[in-house]
């Protein structure tokens, strides 16, 4: 008997904690998902908490998007909603998160700030019946109503295409605004690899969640662990020069060995950062050294304060052969 498939489960808010758990992390900016409000339940959705400057550095604004980036408060607590608009509902629940978790934490007004960040463009009418209007930033609106004027409102489909505006824009409802954010992330070549790796899977949970036949379950973990999967796939299909771009200068000559190093330098990067006055010594080295063999270098540089231009296993063969034997070698060898 054929059983008729379920729906699709994904937690969408606990996705885009973890992105920005991995993204802000770096950076300082401590990220919690479902966050205590009470003793007891509701819980909110994530919590962005500054934990060491008074106000946002330049490294946390350029990944945080518009309004958040703007807002001054160390505790801001957002709410997502992704498959369901905003509602009468929705803002009454995150005027009483911002009101619990402020008066259990004895944080003034100002320290905290709600956000509800919507996947879908709200009706102009709502906006307009809840006092919302557009602020400087295109896709953030504030209210003038009472109660109401303590939740900011972020719309993923209207926030400027901006870099630091993506982290979030991947989550919006238009699938032309999820590819550009996209895309700018894919770009964004100061992320962590594990950042990286969980937005290969993530854009595998956009399409699951839009197939009505797939039955997963889809958590962060599961996203994380397929994002790696696809990655070394990916990987497997760039050419040399494409991975080489891919990775940072320290990446490069992680695995070098000093003399790979020296010969990747030219003569006047070799001489960078050296002093006048130690030239001479270096020379006098390399014209004392030109022409020996290695037995003659490591001699005639046994008292010298240069170093050799040996490797260590020349070194190391030259003092196994030169080694004074033990009686026990003697006897072996009779």
């Amino acid at each position: 008997m054929n059983h008729p498939a379920e729906p699709v489960s994904i937690a969408w808010h606990q996705l885009l904690g973890k992105l920005l758990e991995l993204t802000l992390t770096p950076v300082d900016i401590q990220v919690e998902t479902e966050v205590q409000i009470t003793a007891q339940p509701p819980k909110a959705d994530i919590l962005l908490l500054r934990r060491k400057t008074p106000r946002w550095t330049e490294a946390q604004r350029a990944l945080l998007p518009d309004g958040i980036r703007e807002s001054n408060a160390g505790h801001q607590l957002l709410e997502f909603k992704y498959s369901e608009s905003v509602s009468e509902e929705a803002l009454a629940q995150a005027v009483a998160y911002e009101y619990f978790y402020r008066t259990a934490r004895r944080l003034k007004a100002k320290d905290a700030q709600v956000w509800l960040i919507s996947s879908k463009t709200p009706r102009r009418s709502h906006l307009q019946a809840w006092g919302y209007v557009e602020t400087g930033w295109p896709g953030v609106y504030r209210s003038s109503a009472v109660l109401v004027n303590r939740v900011g409102l972020l719309v993923l489909n209207q926030l400027s295409p901006a870099p630091y505006n993506s982290f979030v824009k991947i989550f919006a409802s238009r699938q032309e605004e999820r590819e550009r954010a996209f895309q700018q992330m894919d770009q964004a070549s100061h992320l962590e690899s594990s950042t990286h790796s969980f937005l290969f899977g993530l854009r595998e949970a956009v399409e699951v969640e839009e197939n009505p036949y797939m039955t997963l379950v889809i958590t962060p973990e599961f996203v994380m662990r397929r994002g790696e999967e696809l990655k070394r796939v990916a990987l497997g299909l760039l050419t040399a020069e494409e991975l080489t771009a891919r990775l940072t200068p320290a990446e490069r000559i992680a695995d070098l060995t000093p003399e790979e190093l020296t010969a990747r330098l030219k003569p006047e990067e070799r001489l960078a950062g050296l002093k006048l006055e130690e030239l001479p010594a270096l020379i006098a080295a390399a014209e004392r050294l030109a022409g020996l063999k290695p037995k003659e270098q490591v001699a005639g540089l046994a008292t010298d304060d240069s170093p050799p231009h040996l490797s260590f296993e020349e070194i190391e063969a030259y003092l196994e052969e030169h080694r004074p034997k033990s009686e026990t070698d003697d006897r072996e060898a009779n």
